[in-house]
C-alpha cells in the first residue's frame, strides 16, 4: 500500500517512482521477519528499488505509520488493509498471493502487475510427527480437506485474512521444499539479522 497523495496508481508506477528517489522512501510492516517484511524485500530484490524498512509491533502501528505520512510504504496483513483501501484511505497496489483478494478485485497480484518473482503467500498447515503411519496422516488429511472446504468454514477464514486451499500432504509438503530456500535467500541478499 501507498499513501494515495504520491500520485502513484500501478505497481510499476510505484517501481518508477521509488527508482527515482533510491533509499528516501521508508515503508513500514508489523515487524522484523514477518512475511510482509519479508515480502517487501523480495520486492526490493526483484526490482532493484531501495527503501528503508521502519518495522512496527503490529499491522495495526504499521498502517497507522502510513495513514499519518510517517511513512510512504506499507506491507500489512489483507485484514487491516481492506479497510482502508475500502475508504480511499490507502492506495493497494498489489496483492502478494497467487490470487487477487476476492474482496479487493481492482487490485492486482504482484504476478499481474508485472512481478511474478515476487510472489508472497502466506500459509497455514498442520503437521504430524515424523514416522506417524501413512493411513493415519491420509486419514486426517482427508478429514482435514473435507473441513476447509465447508463454506462456512471457507467464509470465516476468508474474514480472517485467509484463503482456504486444504491441498493436502504431498503439496504441502512440496511448498515447504520450494519455500524454505527462496526465503533463505532473500534473507541472506537483504541482510536480515534475528533482532
Amino acid at each position: 500500500m501507498v499513501r494515495p497523495d504520491m500520485g502513484v496508481n500501478t505497481l510499476q508506477e510505484f517501481i518508477a517512482y521509488a527508482k527515482a528517489r533510491p533509499g528516501l522512501l521508508n515503508y513500514s510492516t508489523p515487524g522484523a521477519g514477518t512475511l510482509p517484511h519479508l515480502a517487501a524485500e523480495l520486492l526490493k530484490l526483484n526490482t532493484g528499488i531501495e527503501m528503508v524498512h521502519i518495522p512496527y509491533a503490529g499491522a495495526a502501528p504499521a498502517a497507522q505509520a502510513l495513514l499519518s505520512k510517517t511513512v510512504e510504504v506499507a506491507s500489512i496483513s489483507i485484514t487491516v488493509a481492506k479497510p482502508q483501501i475500502g475508504v480511499g484511505a490507502m492506495k493497494g497496489l498489489a496483492v502478494t498471493g497467487s490470487e487477487r483478494w476476492p474482496e479487493l478485485p481492482d487490485v492486482p497480484t504482484v504476478g499481474e502487475a508485472g512481478v511474478p518473482a515476487a510472489l508472497a503467500d502466506t500459509w497455514q498447515g498442520i503437521m504430524a510427527p515424523t514416522g506417524t503411519p501413512k493411513e493415519a496422516v491420509e486419514h486426517l488429511a482427508t478429514a482435514l480437506i473435507g473441513v476447509m472446504r465447508r463454506p462456512d468454514v471457507r467464509e470465516r477464514l476468508l474474514n480472517a485474512g485467509f484463503y482456504a486451499t486444504g491441498r493436502g500432504p504431498e503439496d504441502f509438503r512440496r511448498r515447504i521444499v520450494e519455500e524454505i530456500p527462496k526465503w533463505k535467500t532473500v534473507i541472506q541478499k537483504a541482510r536480515i539479522t534475528a533482532q
